[in-house]
């Protein structure tokens, strides 16, 4: 879907629909079918994605804003 959310995560990883439209859908969907190229780019813009996630980052940066919002209530 092209909400921004998915766009934060998936960044140029993906191809973008309009969820309301069947018509949108289908024509994203044959065009990383009918693309080797285009699935190809997005398989590897996704691999290089994946390498801004972490469950190690994900921890250190949750711990790092408890930590502040902490000392702000002191």
């Amino acid at each position: 879907s092209n909400i921004n959310v998915f766009k934060e995560v998936a960044g140029n990883a993906c191809e973008y629909f309009n969820p309301r439209s069947v018509i949108d859908i289908k024509k994203k969907i044959e065009s990383v079918l009918k693309s080797q190229k285009k699935n190809k780019t997005l398989i590897n813009n996704g691999f290089k994605r994946v390498q801004k996630f972490s469950w190690k980052k994900c921890s250190h940066e949750t711990s790092h804003l408890y930590s502040n919002a902490l000392k702000e209530k002191s």
